[in-house]
C-alpha cells in the first residue's frame, strides 16, 4: 500500500509540473512514518479487602498447638559426663598377645661373667662383710638361717645347706667420716667395725643385731666373683657366686635377697 501511495503522488507532481510554466523547481519533502502497532490492553483487577469476621472465617477451626519447649539445665551442660572410667575396646587379640607376651620369655639369657678383683672380708660374730671394688658395693652376708633340706639322688639323709639373709649397700665412706664411733663399747674379745664395714653396721640397726660384732679387722683380697641370669617365671634373674678369702664359694640371689653355700 505505501508503494501505490508513493507511485500515485509522483504522477500527481508530474502532472502539475507539465500543466504550469517552468520555473524554478520547488523542494518538497515528503515525511513517512511507519504504522504502529495496537495498543496493548492491560486489565486491573480490584478487590475489595475481606473484613475481620471474613478473615476469621479463613483461618483452621482447630490450629495445632505450638510446641513445648524445655527449660535450660545448665547443670547438665556444664558438668561433664560422670564416666571417669574408659573401658578398653573388647579385643580379644590384644589382650591373648599381652598375655603371651614373649619379650621376657624369649630373651636370650646373658652369658655368665667372672672377674677377678681387690676386696676387703670382714668377719662378723653371725656372718660377714664383703666390699667389692669394681662396683663400690659392701655386701651383708647374714645368718646362718633356717637351713632348706636338699636330698642328693645317692643320699639316704639329708643335708642342711647354710644359708641366710643378704643385703647390699652403696660404699659412701670417705675420708672425712670417722672410723668408728668412741661412744659404742665393744665387749671383750670383740670389735666394732671400722671404716666402710662400720659406716654401714652403724646405720642399719638390723644388720648390726643380724651380724653382731666383728670378731676380726678388715682384711684385704682378691674377691673372685660370677654374675651370671636365671630365668624365674618368666623373668630374668640376676645371681652370684662369690669366693671368701678362704675359698669357699656363696650363692647369692639377687631377688630373694638369700644366700647359700655352694659345697
Amino acid at each position: 500500500m505505501k508503494k501505490n501511495f508513493l507511485i500515485s503522488a509522483i504522477l500527481i507532481l508530474s502532472s502539475a509540473c507539465s500543466a504550469v510554466p517552468q520555473t524554478r523547481p520547488t523542494a518538497i519533502v515528503i515525511v513517512v512514518t511507519p504504522t504502529l502497532p495496537p495498543p496493548t490492553a492491560i486489565v486491573i483487577v480490584v478487590t475489595a479487602t475481606p473484613t475481620n469476621t471474613q478473615a476469621a472465617n479463613l483461618l483452621p477451626t482447630n490450629p495445632p498447638a505450638p510446641p513445648t519447649l524445655l527449660p535450660i539445665n545448665p547443670t547438665a551442660i556444664t558438668q561433664p559426663p560422670n564416666n571417669p572410667t574408659i573401658q578398653p575396646p573388647n579385643n580379644p587379640t590384644a589382650t591373648l598377645a599381652r598375655a603371651t607376651s614373649t619379650s621376657i620369655v624369649s630373651a636370650p639369657i646373658p652369658t655368665p661373667y667372672n672377674n677377678n678383683v681387690p676386696g676387703y672380708f670382714g668377719p662378723h660374730q653371725n656372718g660377714f662383710f664383703i666390699y667389692i671394688s669394681d662396683r663400690k658395693e659392701i655386701w651383708a652376708f647374714m645368718g646362718p638361717g633356717s637351713a632348706p633340706v636338699v636330698t642328693p639322688t645317692k643320699s639316704p639323709t639329708s643335708i642342711p645347706i647354710p644359708n641366710g639373709q643378704w643385703l647390699k649397700f652403696p660404699d659412701t665412706f670417705s675420708a672425712s667420716d670417722p672410723q668408728s664411733d668412741p661412744s659404742i663399747v665393744e665387749p671383750p674379745g670383740l670389735l666394732q667395725p671400722k671404716g666402710g664395714f662400720g659406716k654401714v653396721w652403724r646405720a642399719n640397726p638390723n644388720v648390726r643385731t643380724a651380724l653382731g660384732w666383728a670378731t676380726d679387722w678388715e682384711r684385704p683380697y682378691i674377691v673372685n666373683i660370677t654374675d651370671f641370669y636365671t630365668r624365674l617365671n618368666n623373668a630374668l634373674v640376676l645371681q652370684h657366686v662369690v669366693t671368701t678369702p678362704g675359698g669357699t664359694n656363696y650363692f647369692v640371689d639377687e631377688s630373694k635377697g638369700t644366700w647359700e653355700l655352694r659345697r
